[in-house]
């Protein structure tokens, strides 16, 4: 719209709503190009879309499996299985005086029906309602049977024996069971209650315990609490304000000989200073000689972030700097050097746009006063983002601004393709990537002129799963080799079954490496099997491996099998992990066997507890220092 020779801007108003990938914002464009952006939302979260239902029946899980409409995310929920319904008992065949009957009873959901059979009535007379015949035979009128039963008087006496103590026995417990009854039923309801009401009250408990701990700067104990609160309230905001470093470890390596001989040990000694970082790491042998240091030096903001870190060694047992890095307000790295072992220095420079993105870095040869070598080896990289900040391009160039590569994004940060140049600017290496990061399409055009190719094909199931690819490799258009990739997955989404077939240019099979997964009902891998086998399906080597698992989902064993051609074991290793009652790392161990089980070898290494640090940024935490969290600590444990 023009007005006295003055463009004035008529805005046309797009709202685009925020989806789980990418804020909303309301767009203001007018028809001259110009726009502008604001009344911007935060990402929303998924749009779940029903795909696929499956009930559960009796004795299987059924499932739900939703997509997002927005980003085609899926998700899948169990539905557990109801477990039979039972009907009540219905006898089917009455029992008699001398022969058992049955009864069933029927699943009402599955129609599956279950018997079970119901004892003999046994026989049964009134009483004085007998004659003895003889010395030795009893005749009576069963009262069940309406029989004349004769039996011998022996059986005759033990029968009515029997059947006066079953009536005395149960006038006798039948007070003291009632009132067992009774308490145990009480003793149940109390257990019912408490169990129903721990999930709520356990985190306020350990909440307001923590927060006690707190006031009286018994941090480590503090923190242990803050960790059994879930996301009770604002834990997850405190529990940000602690640091857990483990100050000092002890390792102990062993290399045996035929004998067991020979015993070395190593010791670390790390020291931290208030707000966490590592002022000192140091390393002692068995001989009580410093093998190995370095120190550190930090510089640091009024609000305790990082300006300055410099890192020093003592190869040449005086103090030298090995590394420098500065720090911009925001936490950046604005500027990093290092000293290589030639006693050559890299510098990179690193700059941001507002946003702390990284737009620019140059990265030279220096001294060690940071100036450029006579030697000019320098690299200057470009990054470009799009307007949601989400980098869409990077370049690489040489000293004289000769492009040496390149990257191209998509707007998740996937890599959509790479390219790679020569010195005289010519391609010679391309990549390309679909939106899921597997590769599409790779060329490289070799020295000699000859052009090489790789082709990609994939095939997915209905969960987004690849379950199959080839990769096609050509030279000059004429087919070189190829491999194919097939993966099966279980009901729980684990690849359970994997294979890689390796062809010639004739499609003969040259190769075939398989692998078998087995996974634990949370879906921890607890077992593999991998078999390498060439062209003609002989086996080429074999590989086995086991782990086991503690109940909070911690790894505790791992044992690792290597076979030849013969599928004769040659080299076994085992490595085994332990934890305190805090779910700390305690202890680890690797061991070596050679092919007759023999140890070869042994490490192991022991964690001491770890140390707690508690720096909030709020002005009620002062007087909580490291040195306190320390002695606390360690006077508790």
């Amino acid at each position: 719209m023009e007005s006295n020779g003055i463009h004035i801007h008529k805005f046309n108003e797009t709202v685009v709503a925020p989806t789980c990938k990418s804020i909303g914002y309301t767009l203001h464009k007018c028809d001259c190009g110009y726009e502008h952006k604001d009344n911007f939302k935060p990402v929303s979260d998924h749009s779940w879309v029903l795909t696929e239902e499956v009930a559960p029946t009796c004795l299987e899980n059924g499932y739900r499996k939703y997509c997002c409409s927005y980003c085609s995310e899926t998700k899948t929920d169990i539905i557990h299985n109801t477990g039979h319904k039972w009907s009540n008992w219905s006898t089917q065949k009455f029992s008699t005086c001398t022969e058992a009957g049955s009864q069933i009873r029927i699943c009402e959901l599955c129609g599956i029906k279950e018997e079970q059979p119901i004892a003999p009535l046994g026989h049964k007379h009134t009483s004085g309602n007998h004659i003895i015949i003889g010395d030795e035979t009893v005749e009576f009128f069963c009262d069940n049977c309406g029989e004349i039963i004769r039996e011998t008087l022996s059986d005759f006496n033990d029968r009515n024996m029997s059947e006066k103590k079953k009536r005395k026995d149960k006038k006798t417990i039948k007070k003291p069971l009632r009132a067992l009854i009774i308490a145990v039923s009480s003793l149940f309801v109390i257990a019912l209650v408490i169990m129903l009401l721990s999930p709520i009250l356990a985190p306020v408990y350990h909440y307001y315990v923590g927060k006690m701990m707190l006031k009286f700067n018994m941090t480590s104990n503090a923190y242990y609490q803050f960790r059994e609160c879930e996301d009770f309230k604002d834990t997850e905001t405190i529990l940000k304000d602690f640091s857990v470093i483990y100050g000092e470890v002890t390792a102990t390596n062993k290399a045996l000989n035929d004998e067991g001989e020979m015993v070395t040990k190593n010791i670390y000694v790390m020291e931290y200073d208030k707000y966490g970082n590592c002022t000192q790491y140091e390393v002692t042998n068995s001989a009580g000689v410093v093998t190995y240091r370095y120190s550190y030096e930090y510089q640091y903001y009024s609000d305790g972030s990082l300006l300055s870190a410099k890192q020093y060694d003592y190869d040449s047992g005086e103090k030298e700097l090995y590394s420098l890095r500065e720090y911009d307000e925001n936490g950046n790295i604005k500027l990093q050097k290092y000293n290589y072992s030639d006693g050559s220095w890299r510098k990179t420079k690193t700059e941001f746009d507002k946003n702390d993105n990284v737009i620019k870095q140059t990265v030279s040869n220096c001294d060690e006063e940071g100036k450029l070598t006579v030697e000019v080896d320098e690299y200057t990289y470009d990054y470009e983002y799009d307007d949601d900040n989400n980098l869409i391009h990077y370049s690489k160039y040489d000293e004289d601004g000769n492009i040496l590569s390149e990257k191209s994004y998509y707007s998740d940060g996937e890599i959509k393709e790479i390219k790679l140049y020569d010195s005289d600017g010519n391609l010679t290496d391309k990549t390309t990537y679909d939106n899921y990061g597997n590769e599409t399409y790779y060329m490289d055009y070799s020295y000699d002129g000859s052009k090489e190719e790789t082709k990609f094909q994939f095939e997915y199931n209905d969960d987004g799963e690849i379950t199959s690819m080839v990769s096609n490799k050509y030279v000059d258009g004429e087919l070189e080799s190829k491999i194919k990739y097939e993966c099966v997955f279980d009901s729980d989404g684990n690849c359970s079954e994997y294979s890689r077939v390796y062809y010639d240019e004739n499609l003969k099979i040259t190769r075939v490496i398989e692998r078998i997964n087995q996974y634990d009902d949370k879906g921890n891998c607890t077992g593999t099997r991998i078999t390498t086998s060439d062209g003609d399906n002989e086996l080429i080597s074999k590989t086995k491996y086991k782990c086991e698992y503690d109940g909070e989902g911690n790894i505790i064993k791992e044992v690792l099998s290597e076979y030849d051609d013969n599928n004769e074991l040659t080299k076994k290793y085992r490595y085994e992990y332990k934890y305190d009652d805090k779910k700390n790392l305690s202890s680890a161990s690797s061991s070596t066997y050679n092919e007759d089980g023999e140890l070869t070898s042994k490490t192991e290494v022991k964690f001491n507890a770890p140390k707690v640090l508690y720096h909030p940024d709020n002005e009620d935490s002062e007087g909580v220092s490291f040195e306190d969290s320390i002695y606390i600590y360690n006077s508790l444990d």
